[in-house]
């Protein structure tokens, strides 16, 4: 319960041990240069400050001074020398002491040695010691500067962790030896007149794990498999080499992955990066997959490889991307498994494929060279065969491959995102789709799945609207000669209009004669055409697209006109084959006043909408004639407007009649 436990000036040194310490804010203040084996079995509780604060001081006597094992760790809170005061004959050492943690605030630094004077020596020797931060702060790390005594400084099995530079070297050669060195921007930074010794260690999470600057006389981090340092989740390199005159001998290492590490010469590598001039072969690895082979099938890419001979191998990595140069891991297999069908690919795309052998960590060893294939596009012919307000129904021909145990149904309400609606058995050849809503877009797509569950990829997408409810009770009235009158009843709440279709009686081809409103249920047609049969239909829309079945048709002539001869041609005679140069149109006509009447205004059409004329030097045997049985002979091979050359000749023909009073509508 006291502010400080003890607190120790510069000049004192006392003995702490067998204590408890409880329920103070600071229960130890020391410096630095006074502890000595001196603080050890003392017991620490529910203080603010629940640890050994370590003054900032030099350490500079002429000995070795040990800072042991208590049961807390030491935080240093000022910079801390350990150099020999002006003596280069001696040496000042700290050793601490294994099991040991030491934190550090941040911006607190620990030095071993001066920067350039021989009189100031200094040494760190720690084994299974712990050396962290504070807080989430950080800390800058230790520094072993140029009068280092590099014999004596030695990091054994200890942790380095969350500081800027885990451990810099100016000019320095310290051993770091089976340690973790993690979570620090710089793992191990060595300037180019450092080549420390550094095996066995574990590098992690940093973002450089290490830099050197000074690669020559065969400097190495690796050589063989007994000094073998291992990276993991450094982010941008496990290993820079800033030396661009000397490659670094990093072989025998583990680069957290068997592939090996990423380069430029490895790029398939997925380990950490490595940067400069840096030897990393023969990393701690697998044995590689001898060869590749990719064959195109229905079902996918099949991928075929020999075995690894190695009893490390447990599984086949499969790895794919869209290029060479790339490779991303994609599916894996176990190690009884030499092929590998690829279901997820898709149609019209090509992929390259590496295989690597991978052991029991989940770890793969180098990729194979690369494979390229693709799938056989699913070619299935299906169309739509019936759209109504609630179903869809499609069909298909069956496609020619015996494996094939059932075609799947995919559907889609938005064209991207489709959802296996069912599937039928591999001898059906159409499924109806039900429950839909009313006047909605859908799209279409079939897949094909074997007897072993793999399934081919998409066919095309086609898409349709359900039906609108279609209008019904189509009525037409005669008014005049020139006018009818159509009503209909409106069954839909989902249309934004109506199509209102005319054709003349003879020809079977519709034209929209006006768009009407949403709601609308009738309308008057008053640009028609004297004594002539007309038919009507009705058709809802909407602005997506969807349309309705027709209404029912309804078919009224109007009003015969005053003093003018009607009429309808009954046949055209006299064909030769398929096509002839001159056929007759025969026709009948009457007459309110029993008149004569001649042809005129010929015309023919092939499409029922686009009319072309007919010169009077193409038409014979034309004449005033009584009402009744009468013809004509057309020359359909002369004149501008003819049928020579004409691919398809099926045409329809028209004409009026003229009475010397009045002519007639056609």
């Amino acid at each position: 319960n006291n502010t400080d436990g003890i607190e120790a000036n510069s000049g004192s040194q006392p003995t702490i041990t067998g204590n408890t310490f409880t329920d103070n804010t600071r229960p130890v203040s020391i410096y630095a240069n006074r502890i000595d084996s001196t603080i050890y079995g003392n017991t620490y509780s529910g203080n603010t400050k629940d640890y050994i604060e370590v003054q900032g001081d030099y350490i500079e006597d002429d000995r070795t001074i040990v800072w042991a094992l208590d049961n807390s760790p030491y935080v240093v809170v000022g910079d801390v020398y350990v150099r020999r005061s002006n003596n280069s004959s001696q040496l000042s050492t700290l050793q601490i002491a294994s099991g040991t943690t030491v934190k550090f605030n941040s911006s607190v630094d620990l030095f071993i040695g001066h920067e350039s004077s021989s009189s100031y020596k200094g040494a760190l020797t720690a084994t299974g010691v712990t050396f962290t931060s504070l807080d989430s702060t950080g800390w800058p790390g230790i520094d072993f500067y140029s009068q280092a005594y590099d014999a004596s400084c030695l990091l054994d099995s200890c942790t380095i962790e969350n500081a800027t530079d885990g451990i810099y070297c100016a000019s320095s050669n310290p051993t770091i030896t089976n340690s973790t060195i993690q979570n620090n921007t710089d793992g191990i930074e060595a300037n180019s007149g450092s080549q420390p010794t550094i095996t066995g260690n574990t590098f992690l999470n940093n973002n450089y794990g290490l830099k050197i600057y000074n690669s020559n006389n065969d400097y190495s981090i690796g050589g063989n498999v007994n000094n073998k340092n291992w990276f993991k989740n450094n982010e941008s390199y496990s290993v820079y080499n800033y030396d661009s005159g000397d490659s670094l001998d990093a072989t025998y290492i583990h680069w957290g992955s068997k592939s090996g590490p990423y380069h430029a010469t490895n790029i398939h590598g997925k380990g950490d990066a490595v940067g400069g001039l840096v030897d990393f072969s023969n990393w701690i690895s697998l044995p590689a997959v001898d060869s590749l082979s990719v064959s195109a099938s229905l079902f996918g890419p099949v991928l075929a490889w020999p075995a690894v001979d190695t009893s490390a191998i447990v599984k086949y990595y499969i790895f794919r991307s869209a290029d060479s140069t790339t490779s991303e891991l994609h599916d894996s297999t176990v190690s009884t498994e030499l092929t590998h069908t690829d279901i997820y690919a898709l149609r019209d795309q090509t992929y390259y494929y590496r295989v690597a052998g991978g052991d029991i960590t989940s770890d793969f060893g180098s990729l194979s060279m690369y494979g390229v294939g693709s799938i056989i596009p699913f070619t299935l012919d299906h169309a739509f065969l019936d759209v109504d307000v609630e179903e869809i129904s499609i069909s298909w021909t069956l496609y020619p491959e015996e494996t094939i145990n059932e075609y799947l149904i995919y559907r889609s309400e938005n064209g991207t995102d489709f959802t296996l609606i069912d599937s039928v058995t591999s001898v059906d050849t159409a499924y109806t789709d039900t429950g839909l809503q009313e006047g909605e877009q859908y799209w279409y797509k079939l897949k094909a799945e074997n007897n072993e569950g793999a399934r081919t990829s998409f066919s095309h997408t086609d898409s349709t609207f359900t039906r609108l409810v279609a209008p019904t009770s189509l009525v037409t009235e005669m008014i005049s000669e020139q006018q009818i009158d159509i009503s209909w009843v409106d069954n839909t709440d989902e249309e934004d209009g109506y199509l209102l279709q005319r054709r003349f009686v003879e020809v079977e081809v519709w034209t929209v004669v006006d768009s009407l409103p949403v709601g609308a249920v009738d309308y008057t047609d008053s640009t028609l055409s004297p004594s002539t049969v007309y038919a009507y239909q009705v058709v809802a829309y909407n602005d997506s697209g969807a349309v309705s079945d027709p209404s029912n048709t309804s078919i009224t002539m109007t009003d015969f006109a005053a003093n003018t001869s009607y009429g309808t041609i009954t046949s055209i005679t006299d064909l030769e084959g398929l096509v002839s140069d001159t056929v007759n149109v025969n026709y009948y006509t009457e007459d309110p006043n029993g008149s004569y009447a001649i042809t005129q205004d010929w015309q023919y059409s092939q499409d029922g909408t686009t009319w072309l004329d007919v010169a009077e030097t193409e038409i014979l045997d034309n004449s005033m004639s009584p009402p009744g049985n009468n013809s004509i002979r057309w020359l359909t091979r002369t004149g501008t407007n003819n049928l020579d050359h004409v691919e398809d000749p099926t045409v329809w023909f028209r004409m009026k009649l003229f009475n010397n009073i009045n002519t007639s509508a056609y």
